[in-house]
Formats: C-alpha cells, sequence, structure tokens
C-alpha cells in the first residue's frame, strides 16, 4: 500500500512540474540586439533597418529612449533606432528577423542624423516603390 500511495505522490509531483513549463516555445529563444540604425522603409507591419527587415507584432515593444510606449503608426522613415529581435535572423537579403524591441533614439545627435537621413532620402528618392538602405552614416 505504501508503494502506491508513494507511485501517485510521485505522479503528482511530475504533473505539477511538467504544467510549470511555458507553453510559448518563444521563451527558449535568447533576444539578440540587432544593428543600430535608421529606418528606410515600413511596409505591412516590418521596419527596414540596415539590411534587415523586422516583422512588429503584437508582442513586439515599441518605446522613445526615455521607456515611453510607442505605436507602429508613430514610427517614421528616417528615425534611428535600436531593434532587438528573438529568434536569428533569416539569411536573405535583406534579412528577416522578429521584432522583440524597437528602441527610438531621440538625443539631440539621433536627431540631427535623423534629419541629415530624411534631407537624403528626398533628395534620391524618385518612386514610392523604391527601397533603400542607409549603411552608415558620417559626419
Amino acid at each position: 500500500m505504501k508503494m502506491i500511495v508513494n507511485l501517485y505522490i510521485y505522479l503528482f509531483v511530475a504533473f505539477i512540474l511538467g504544467s510549470c513549463q511555458s507553453p510559448d516555445w518563444k521563451m527558449d529563444e535568447s533576444i539578440d540586439k540587432g544593428e543600430e540604425g535608421f529606418i528606410t522603409d515600413l511596409d505591412d507591419k516590418r521596419i527596414l533597418i540596415k539590411g534587415t527587415y523586422y516583422k512588429v507584432t503584437n508582442d513586439t515593444y515599441i518605446q522613445d529612449q526615455h521607456g515611453n510606449d510607442l505605436d507602429y503608426s508613430e514610427l517614421e522613415i528616417g528615425m534611428k533606432v535600436k531593434p532587438w529581435h528573438r529568434g536569428g535572423v533569416k539569411k536573405s537579403f535583406p534579412g528577416k528577423a522578429e521584432a522583440e524591441l524597437i528602441l527610438v533614439l531621440t538625443d539631440e545627435n539621433s536627431l540631427a542624423e535623423q534629419r541629415a537621413v530624411i534631407a537624403a532620402l528626398d533628395h534620391v528618392s524618385k518612386a514610392e516603390s523604391q527601397r533603400f538602405m542607409v549603411l552608415e552614416v558620417v559626419h
């Protein structure tokens, strides 16, 4: 009888421990920092930063550097951002990743660079369907 009680206790503990696992497979993936850069395209809940499109989902946090929450609709081409992603970047060109956090930089230097990038993109844009990648800004 004691052996059956112990078996039930072991099964109960195994059930409890098994139910404590997160059903979200994403929790096993690490969060990695992407390359800081400028938004050069906003398309269908995707943000092009340097050579990577970051998909924005309902789980993506978008904030300015002071911790204020932003909405996808508040993002603009030319903004300087730091992206974080989960699950790696797919090896394509441009690369593809799922955004975990988009941090919009609003310091004085970043805003000055943003104005320069917007002016440059306005200068070279000829058609709405063109896409540009800003790989480096030197000033």
